[in-house]
């Protein structure tokens, strides 16, 4: 889906059938953003998924002017610089002793009471200093917690939109902890819609909250900015990481992480270096934690100079990235919601390798994709699949 079906299609959403009437004035909608417990901002200046989604949905908004936004966001001083017409963006700051009292006050309901809590600092001021009659409809994105926070708020009744971007994790097995099903019936019972990126997490949420207002609402990718036309400074970047014309470039974007599976990718890329010899691997992503990296380079001893660690790269550049890559490798280990990697890599036209995990299976075809499974030959698959496509050229990006 490109991003220019995405507002249109969310429009029609919002409106919601019986809400679906004439009006002159444009639809005020509040969207917040959770910022990963208020530390990525809007515009997404620090990177995030969900803030480039939100930061592109503003971008073609000023475009389109079909609602105003106002969309709040963690502080960031990078991020007030930027301005627009049709949505005004609230900055949130939290301070650092409000950040030590908030985890002193979680440390003793856990220690003291048994009772685990997530107390944020930011999800409090946006629910209560906000005057929440004016909206039409409130958008929240991802965050159960301040969904919680925010529906129990005067004037929010009937507008509430929930838009479900990971998978439900339930802990169930530990009687004080906090419990995502319970928020998700709750979510079930007071948003007019609840929006999932994946048939795979509709159903998911379906286990735990049945509801009769939920839809897939697929992620989409700006179809401009990701074309191989449009990325100009590819050969600036093939000199800065020793790129030749001859390599074969197996590539993966995003969070470098264990969930992702960037470990599994990088062992059997060693596997196959001795064979492939002209086979590089490009990392590109921010590493988390450190000691993660400790292990990556640990699986490509010896093979320091055929791969490549970027760190994190901006959405906004992306694409001059991907045109590098012959292949995208998207080895997630976790049930993937969606995995916006393979919709901007068929977007580039670079087949990929996936994992049979989660919603990934509604995005790609093995027109496009070589499908690998999660079981204890994962390395193996990887490895097989990339010896596959680095021989059959016909099969990669010319």
């Amino acid at each position: 889906l490109s991003l220019h079906d995405a507002l249109p299609i969310l429009s029609a959403v919002l409106l919601h059938g019986k809400r679906a009437v004439d009006r002159k004035d444009m639809w005020n909608i509040a969207i917040i953003s959770e910022g990963c417990g208020g530390k990525l901002p809007i515009p997404n200046v620090r990177g995030g998924a969900v803030e480039t989604w939100i930061t592109d949905l503003i971008r073609q908004n000023e475009k389109a002017e079909g609602c105003h936004f106002d969309v709040f966001s963690c502080y960031d001083k990078e991020a007030k610089r930027y301005h627009f017409k049709n949505t005004k963006i609230r900055y949130f700051k939290t301070t650092w002793l409000e950040k030590m009292a908030a985890w002193l006050f979680n440390a003793f309901m856990l220690k003291a009471l048994h009772h685990r809590t997530f107390f944020l600092p930011y999800n409090w001021k946006v629910a209560h200093m906000t005057d929440w009659s004016k909206y039409d409809f409130i958008l929240v994105e991802n965050g159960a917690s301040i969904y919680e926070e925010i529906c129990k708020r005067p004037g929010t009744s009937g507008k509430m939109i929930y838009h479900l971007r990971n998978d439900i994790e339930c802990v169930d097995e530990v009687p004080w902890a906090e419990r995502s099903d319970v928020r998700m019936r709750l979510i079930s019972k007071t948003a007019v819609e609840v929006l999932t990126v994946s048939d795979f997490i509709r159903k998911r949420f379906l286990e735990y909250a049945p509801t009769e207002h939920i839809r897939t609402f697929y992620n989409c990718v700006d179809t401009e900015r990701y074309s191989r036309k449009n990325a100009k400074n590819t050969a600036k970047i093939k000199k800065k990481y020793r790129i030749r014309d001859t390599n074969v470039v197996f590539m993966y974007s995003g969070r470098v992480m264990k969930e992702k599976g960037v470990l599994e990718a990088a062992k059997a890329f060693a596997m196959i270096a001795d064979e492939c010899e002209n086979a590089i691997f490009i990392i590109a992503g921010r590493i988390e934690p450190k000691s993660y990296g400790t292990e990556l380079r640990k699986a490509i001893r010896g093979l320091e100079d055929r791969v490549r660690f970027t760190g994190r790269i901006s959405p906004y550049k992306m694409q001059e990235f991907y045109a590098l890559a012959d292949v995208l490798v998207a080895p997630t280990i976790t049930e993937e919601a969606f995995g916006m990697i393979t919709v901007e890599a068929m977007a580039m036209e670079i087949p990929l390798i996936v994992t049979d995990s989660g919603g990934m299976g509604e995005i790609v075809t093995e027109k496009c994709a070589i499908t690998v499974y999660r079981n204890g030959e994962l390395v193996k698959e990887i490895a097989s699949a990339m010896r596959k496509l680095y021989y059959d050229d016909s099969g990669r990006v010319h």
